[in-house]
């Protein structure tokens, strides 16, 4: 189940290809307009949130955690489902001079997993679902909502990892925010 749940996820955001009448499941710029995301871009409140955990929506908390001083940098891993267990090697140097913030994307690693079983047999209902859920622009809303909460975040620079998911999740959110990095 958890291989064919990725597997279809990895279709929905990697491709993109309409499979609806209605068109794309993702068009670039709808994240910051508030369309095809199903929480506000304001992050809730952080009262109570468990240790190196952001809340982005009342039912979704991403883990992070961060390593080095200095200029923020959001590390956006690849996958779907390749989170970082420890600070990257190749950065250490780097790390006087700046603070690198590794988090873990929805439905990845310790961050919240919203979906184990579809409630329908509706095969379109279901990829609907998880678009909506885990989809491309869950997941674009999420680092909005990181530097929604964290002003001085991705201000400066927004590191990628040149692997399919986080690369492309990189890319669409630097396009729809060209200059707040």
């Amino acid at each position: 189940m958890k291989k064919s749940l990725v597997f279809l996820i990895a279709i929905i955001l990697v491709l993109g290809v309409p499979l609806s009448s209605s068109g794309a499941l993702y068009k670039p710029g709808q994240v910051r307009t508030g369309k095809g995301i199903r929480s506000p871009l304001t992050p809730p409140s952080q009262e109570g949130v468990k240790p190196n955990h952001f809340k982005v929506a009342e039912d979704i908390l991403l883990h992070y955690f961060q390593s080095g001083e200095g200029k923020p940098v959001l590390v956006i891993h690849g996958g779907p489902g390749f989170p970082p267990s420890k600070p990257w090697e190749g950065l250490e140097n780097l790390k006087k001079d700046y603070r690198f913030i590794y988090y873990h994307q929805r439905g990845c690693g310790h961050s919240t997993r919203p979906i184990d079983t579809f409630k329908s047999q509706n095969f379109m209902q279901n990829v609907t679902v998880l678009n909506k859920v885990l989809g491309l622009s869950a997941q674009l809303a999420d680092i909005e909502r990181i530097r929604n909460h964290f002003p001085i975040f991705i201000r400066y620079n927004i590191w990628k990892h040149f692997q399919n998911c986080g690369l492309m999740v990189q890319t669409d959110w630097k396009r729809s925010h060209p200059i707040s990095v």
